[in-house]
């Protein structure tokens, strides 16, 4: 605005963002595209990757229920998959046609979600 200060609307989007990268910084920053198989899937995810390869970061778009299914995702058995602002490991199951992680029951309602949209889930070692 012309007196130097931000309009209200524009302060509460970058609050916004600001307490989103609180939670998913580490899947933004200092990563690389996924290499070869490419960063989407389908219209609501998206990929990136740690710059060591460590680490997949697979970005939900919207949120996901009761189960995230990843087609192009596999992993070595007993590695972690979390959801980024959520301390415990999440239970998931490999098959042929790729990673199904179950979201628990206890991130459900909205307000015991990490953050408003876009949950990036961190998988170990694929």
């Amino acid at each position: 605005m012309p007196s130097g200060k931000f309009p209200p609307e524009v302060i509460e989007r970058l609050e916004y963002v600001g307490d989103w990268l609180k939670v998913n910084a580490e899947a933004i920053y200092d990563t690389r595209p996924r290499p070869g198989e490419g960063w989407k899937e389908g219209a609501d995810l998206r990929f990136t990757r740690s710059k060591d390869n460590r680490f997949v970061y697979a970005i939900s778009l919207k949120w996901p229920g009761r189960d995230l299914r990843l087609n192009s995702v596999h992993i070595a058995p007993d590695r972690p998959i979390f959801l980024l602002g959520v301390e415990e490991p999440l239970k998931w199951q490999q098959d042929d046609s790729g990673l199904v992680i179950t979201i628990p029951e206890s991130l459900q309602p909205e307000p015991n979600r990490p953050c408003r949209q876009a949950y990036a889930f961190r998988i170990e070692g694929q």
